[in-house]
């Protein structure tokens, strides 16, 4: 309400949207004339193609980017920050910050940016060959009801599920590891395509859960 007070004596260009004159409604949208202006403007870039912009607003699901000489907006939504999971996009940005992303969707005057895509994936490469049931150390980097966050590099993260922490009943996932820690786990499975990486503190391999399983499989 405060925001629409600020508008009373300023004067917009607007486009009429309806007009009912039995019962003397005008209904008129300073967003619609806005987007007639940018229809030219918009229709110069095409999906694929590289921007620079600046920082103008971060929010909990995502990054709002200007760019172009007319004042484009467009959004980076969380997940094409970055490849890596990303919790809160102002750990990452920052209004004022000068960045690069690509067009990945238009829809009338909505764009959609992608920062990610200019990068490339590090899962692509990062297990040529398999390595199940290998031990690798992994810095705690949230803690959560269901398990454990991990990062095994800046760009890899996993996830130990609370079913693998330990062989006891678990009524406090804290009691097993605090964010921050460094640990040793085991790699239950790789998923490259999804980019899912499967963790276990248990670092001695379940053998006959294994061979039960593979039965099951089989079956």
């Amino acid at each position: 309400l405060e925001r629409l007070k600020s508008y009373i004596g300023q004067d917009f260009d607007v486009k009429i949207i309806d007009v009912t004159e039995a019962e003397d409604k005008l209904i008129v949208s300073e967003k619609a004339s806005w987007e007639e202006k940018q229809k030219d403007v918009i229709a110069s870039f095409k999906v694929g193609d590289t921007v620079e912009g600046k920082v103008t607003a971060v929010t909990d699901f995502g990054v709002f980017v200007e760019f172009g000489e007319e004042k484009l907006e467009g959004l980076v939504h969380i997940s094409e920050l970055a490849w890596q999971r990303i919790d809160n996009p102002s750990d990452y940005v920052q209004v004022g910050d000068t960045i690069k992303a690509e067009i990945i969707n238009i829809e009338n005057s909505k764009i959609f940016l992608s920062m990610k895509k200019l990068k490339d994936d590090p899962w692509r490469n990062v297990f040529e060959k398999d390595q199940t049931n290998q031990i690798v150390k992994g810095k705690i980097l949230k803690v959560n009801p269901f398990g454990l966050f991990v990062e095994l590099d800046p760009d890899i993260h996993g996830l130990a599920h609370i079913s693998e922490l330990s062989d006891k009943p678990i009524n406090d996932v804290n009691e097993i590891a605090k964010a921050g820690e460094t640990r040793d786990f085991r790699i239950l499975s790789i998923e490259p395509n999804n980019h899912r990486l499967g963790l276990s503190l248990k670092l001695k391999e379940d053998k006959k859960a294994k061979e039960v399983e593979e039965k099951t499989q089989e079956e």
